[in-house]
């Protein structure tokens, strides 16, 4: 967050870990606050601020391997709020990034369609 915090710019959206205090956004920490903010909680779902609490996706198919998943979560938030999908929308976008990153080993496994 420092070199964010430097930067003093508006961040669009902040993803963070619920799970990982390395990783976990607490308010106040960035001025100006980012227009959205993410917290992840895996299987649970998580945090959007604004927003509320949105739900995990499931798999679709067997877990094999849980590396890049929350990469993917990111990378599918990204994706969805830069085509403009509505934060509800992007976020449901994201988690099944997330999920489908479940189902193949390491990072490149598997893919959503839009």
């Amino acid at each position: 967050l420092e070199t964010l915090r430097a930067g003093g710019v508006q961040i669009d959206a902040l993803v963070g870990s619920g799970g990982d205090e390395g990783e976990r956004y607490h308010p106040g920490a960035l001025e100006p606050q980012p227009g959205l903010v993410v917290t992840t909680a895996g299987s649970l779902g998580g945090w959007a601020q604004p927003g509320g609490p949105y739900a995990a996706a499931p798999p679709p198919g067997p877990i094999e391997d849980a590396y890049g998943c929350g990469d993917c979560f990111a990378a599918g938030l990204t994706y969805a709020l830069a085509s403009a999908l509505a934060p509800a929308d992007a976020l449901s976008f994201a988690a099944r990034c997330g999920a489908a990153a479940l189902t193949g080993r390491g990072a490149f496994a598997a893919a959503v369609a839009p």
